[in-house]
């Protein structure tokens, strides 16, 4: 039986992230990934035409960049690889509507407020006033992302201490529908703040989800989202090269299938095949918390309840349906203007708020929804994804997994979905047609349960980031600070905080293994 100190489950980003830290630190450590690439769902693929590149899963980046991953190079991934954020394009969100009209989300805050000026002068002074209120909460947001979560119950009562917190609380507490409701009164406007909303994947009625609004206004303005030159993929592919060259062991085409555990301690792990390795000093896993527990862990003396919370875990409300097209030209819209530079576009299927969200609750009850599909054309900021002068498209859209009738219809009416996603962007473009399209290649939610199998119910998030799923309460209650049940087992990935997404959470927990093997991490960086 093969030895190493360490033996991670797992090659999505997260896992690899911690394997890089823990490999520098000295210890000699074993990747295991069951798929024959790596990168989890942040992977940059050719799947149209030869020399398009596309984003399957993640494609932007956020805050990466100013992460100390990045910022530092503390893993010498910038020297080494090469990695390269592009700056974030000015133009970062367009909403179009059905009457062509558009409004722009600008990283400046006065070029936002004057496109809204044009549908509302009165909603205009209002965003102005939110992204006042607002911006000083941004940083203590992002900082929170890179570090564990404290008890939910703390984090509450941290809040209750001052005006600025008090304010925080409530709109941590709050749905996105009523919040935004209480700032804005215009239906254009509020469609497009009510997406920011429902853009994780759960309803914006849920409680919880004004915190998005709250934070994506001051992002968007102050920071925004940006390319990674090459793809999403090349963030993955220097971090396995770090692992290796810090002298990691990385294999693919190695599912495990039990971890071992001896006296309530993990030991290592059982492969598919029988193999068995051993781990020295601990056992990390990246994948799902509702495949790790109970049935990878045989044996083990789990808390009282604890098999109960994993299993009433909850995935997000809807999943993506994304379209990848490879494009003579990018697209041109009717609106004209700034909306063919922006970075992300989005279609509203109406211009009345009611109807808006009537569409949405009908998707969330398993009824497809083809009339409100998100764009992004990184070739436009990135022209190394595409042969010279063609480009990439990434058409982003929410369904239902659990479609009336069952998830098994995906396979019966992908066809005609994506047909129709196709017709809405064609009706609010002037060059889109058939002729325009060199190849194409969807994923249904089905087709990314399949794809992926830490993606349960086509899920790249694990588990719902419902605010009883959030912070210290994922993966469950009492069980956030990435340590398991189990001695000598960890948890890092989407399953824990800061969830899913190109984020750089997996520092966090890099941080906490080191701690508890008696390594510093500040030396090690």
């Amino acid at each position: 039986m093969a030895d190493y100190d360490v033996v991670m489950i797992g090659a999505g980003n997260n896992g690899l992230m911690v394997a890089a830290y823990l490999a520098k630190a000295g210890l000699n450590i074993c990747v295991l990934e069951a798929r024959d690439f790596l990168g989890g769902g942040v992977v940059t693929q050719e799947v149209t035409a030869p020399g398009f590149k596309h984003d399957i899963g993640a494609t932007a980046a956020g805050w990466l960049d100013m992460n100390p991953i990045i910022r530092n190079d503390e893993l010498g991934m910038v020297k080494r690889s090469g990695i390269r954020f592009l700056p974030p394009p000015d133009i970062q969100e367009v909403q179009i509507y059905p009457d062509d009209k558009a409004i722009i989300f600008y990283r400046d805050i006065d070029k936002t407020c004057a496109s809204i000026e044009k549908i509302s002068p009165k909603d205009a002074d209002a965003f102005r006033r939110l992204y006042t209120m607002a911006a000083p909460l941004l940083e203590p947001v992002l900082r929170g992302s890179n570090m564990p979560p404290p008890p939910f119950g703390n984090y509450l009562t941290m809040m209750s201490g001052s005006p600025t917190g008090l304010e925080l609380m409530r709109t941590t507490l709050m749905n996105g529908v009523d919040f935004i409701s209480e700032w804005f009164s215009n239906d254009y406007v509020k469609i497009a703040l009510t997406r920011w909303s429902a853009t994780t994947r759960i309803s914006p009625y849920e409680s919880g989800t004004a915190g998005t609004v709250l934070f994506m206004v001051p992002f968007t303005m102050k920071y925004g989202m940006k390319p990674v030159e090459g793809g999403a993929g090349r963030f993955t592919e220097a971090l396995a090269d770090a692992i290796k060259a810090f002298g990691g062991t990385i294999r693919t085409n190695a599912p495990v299938k039990q971890i071992i555990v001896d006296n309530n301690q993990a030991r290592g792990v059982i492969l598919s095949d029988g193999e068995k390795i051993g781990a020295r000093k601990c056992v990390v896993a990246g994948i799902n918390v509702k495949t790790l527990f109970p049935d990878m862990v045989p044996g083990a003396q789990l808390p009282e309840g604890f098999v109960r919370w994993v299993q009433r875990l909850k995935p997000q409300r809807v999943q993506y349906y994304t379209i990848h097209m490879a494009l003579h030209q990018a697209p041109v819209y009717k609106v004209g203007g700034d909306v063919n530079r922006g970075y992300q576009v989005h279609i509203a299927a109406t211009t009345n708020y009611e109807d808006y969200l009537d569409g949405l609750t009908s998707m969330y009850r398993g009824n497809p929804r083809t009339g409100s599909p998100g764009i992004l054309c990184s070739t436009l900021f990135d022209p190394t994804r595409a042969p010279a002068g063609k480009h990439t498209l990434w058409v982003n859209n929410q369904e239902p997994f659990y479609l009336k009738g069952g998830p098994q219809r995906w396979d019966e009416i992908k066809d005609h979905v994506t047909e129709g996603i196709i017709k809405t962007i064609r009706e609010r473009t002037t060059n889109m047609g058939p002729e325009n399209i060199i190849a194409q290649k969807t994923y249904t939610p089905l087709d990314f349960a399949r794809w992926n199998p830490a993606w349960i119910e086509g899920d790249p998030s694990h588990i719902g980031g419902y605010l009883h799923q959030y912070m210290s309460n994922r993966p469950v209650p009492g069980w956030g600070g990435y340590k398991m049940p189990i001695e000598r087992l960890y948890m890092c990935g989407p399953s824990t905080h800061p969830g899913t997404g190109l984020n750089a959470g997996a520092r966090a927990p890099a941080n906490i293994i080191l701690k508890d093997l008696g390594i510093a991490f500040d030396k090690v960086i």
